[in-house]
């Protein structure tokens, strides 16, 4: 994965979540910050980004827990 070949980025574990933080960092980075300092962003925009940033987090937790249960075998938490 080309994200987890940049050098900046050291060595993390490859799984969903810290995937989903890495990438969350440079949308934030490349993205947001810049908009921000410019001040073109307004509350609006803010709230909409704070929303899809929480539900790419969900995402994550979610794709993270679904490794963790079939491609770990660490389903003793299982709940059906």
């Amino acid at each position: 994965m080309r994200l987890l070949d940049n050098e900046n980025l050291g060595q993390p574990e490859q799984n969903a979540s810290t995937i989903m933080g890495i990438c969350l960092d440079l949308i934030h980075d490349v993205l947001i910050a810049p908009a921000r300092a410019n001040d073109t962003l307004n509350q609006e925009q803010e709230e909409i980004l704070r929303e899809a940033r929480n539900a790419l987090l969900i995402i994550g937790e979610k794709a993270r827990t679904y490794e963790r249960i079939f491609e770990e075998g660490d389903n003793e938490n299982l709940n059906n």
